[in-house]
């Protein structure tokens, strides 16, 4: 039998992209049809085990001069890898990946994985964000298939890319590996962290950066304190942006520094959903988080910002999305709630007041174990048969 040769694009073997491409990977290994060959642009110390035999064009990130090169080194390294490997497929797992895969020539079907809308780069500047136009505007079109982790970042693509065919981009979920989930949240919990979790927890799970906003959930938390004098607030992340010491300041202002922990970024963050209360995502834009996914595989209910047409996909009530969401909406196995502040900075405490309330309804009723519906979506035979 004549294997069809799939080389996937990587960008880096850490952090929620590098554990995509990781379940992507592994699923794609499994498949009896398949010879799969792995190309990571950056390597890390400390990465994802399964990652460490895959090829890479650069240890660890690119600094000074070297940056404005790199583009030129990371493509003649590409084109060298695809024309000793023949694939008849590439995957390329993020969208500057997908820019160095176009630009890297060959005549096998191309595939650009999706994670965000683009206009959430507009946060990192105007000369970034111009950049991210041309590449959809001139490059993205010669990929042959755009494949999108929700309907809103197909559709913020489709919507403003003439360019781009509409019949070239579709909605194809992540896969979420549930056994490994599953297994690793089992793993016994230290005695400090056994301290904590004799209370009950709210979790906030991701990096502490603007755009995930783990302000908000601080506030909302302390205008529920008397309430629930004994609920604990877990953040586990790397402070990217460096937001740590103003939080601790305004948990302790608040007269709450004993119940609000910073543990950094931990490798095992399931053993912490398995034990939570809820799990709270507060960010201002996403494209389809995976963390609410992770913790609705263990049960554990989320309460979550408006942060996407994502969220709405995976709690299953997508048929009553709206961008404008006013107050809270109760789903099956989570809340979701406003964020209008995103678009005027005027309804932040609105936002908090219905995070707030949010919170009081949730630590109050106990949600029942319905089905996860969307659990089906994120099956590794089901998204792997979109890719071969």
């Amino acid at each position: 039998m004549i294997k069809k040769k799939i080389l996937l694009v990587i960008p880096y073997n850490r952090g929620t992209i590098g554990l995509c491409s990781l379940n992507l990977y592994k699923s794609l290994l499994k498949s009896a049809t398949t010879e799969v060959r792995c190309a990571m642009i950056h390597k890390f110390e400390n990465g994802y085990d399964e990652l460490e035999h895959c090829e890479y064009c650069i240890k660890g990130r690119s600094h000074g001069l070297r940056r404005f090169i790199m583009p030129f080194i990371e493509r003649k390294w590409l084109r060298k890898i695809k024309k000793e490997f023949s694939p008849d497929v590439t995957i390329s797992t993020l969208f500057s990946c997908s820019t160095v895969n176009v630009l890297a020539g060959g005549k096998e079907t191309k595939i650009g994985i999706f994670h965000s809308p683009h206009t959430q780069v507009k946060e990192k500047g105007k000369i970034e964000y111009l950049i991210t136009l041309f590449t959809y505007h001139y490059i993205y079109p010669h990929l042959d298939y755009l494949y999108c982790v929700s309907n809103e970042v197909r559709n913020s693509i489709v919507n403003s890319f003439s360019s781009i065919n509409p019949q070239q981009v579709e909605v194809v979920y992540n896969i979420h590996d549930k056994e490994n989930i599953v297994n690793k949240s089992l793993e016994k919990l230290s005695e400090m962290e056994q301290e904590v979790f004799k209370f009950p927890v709210i979790l906030y799970c991701g990096r502490l950066d603007k755009n995930k906003a783990p302000d908000r959930i601080l506030q909302a938390f302390i205008r529920q304190k008397e309430l629930f004098p004994y609920i604990q607030l877990v953040y586990i992340g790397q402070d990217v942006d460096h937001l740590w010491s103003g939080l601790y300041e305004e948990a302790i202002n608040a007269g709450i520094g004993e119940r609000v922990h910073y543990w950094g970024r931990q490798n095992n963050p399931y053993k912490y959903m398995r034990h939570a209360k809820v799990l709270v995502s507060c960010s201002y834009s996403e494209g389809l988080p995976g963390v609410i996914i992770e913790s609705m595989l263990l049960n554990t209910p989320v309460i979550t910002t408006n942060s996407s047409e994502g969220v709405w996909e995976i709690l299953s009530c997508d048929g009553d999305y709206s961008s404008d969401l006013n107050g809270i909406y109760i789903a099956g196995k989570g809340i979701i709630t406003s964020n209008n502040s995103f678009k005027l900075i005027e309804e932040y405490d609105t936002d908090i007041k219905n995070l707030s309330e949010a919170l009081r309804v949730i630590l109050n009723e106990s949600f029942e174990k319905v089905p996860f519906l969307f659990e089906k979506n994120i099956l590794p035979e089901y998204v792997v048969s979109k890719y071969i």
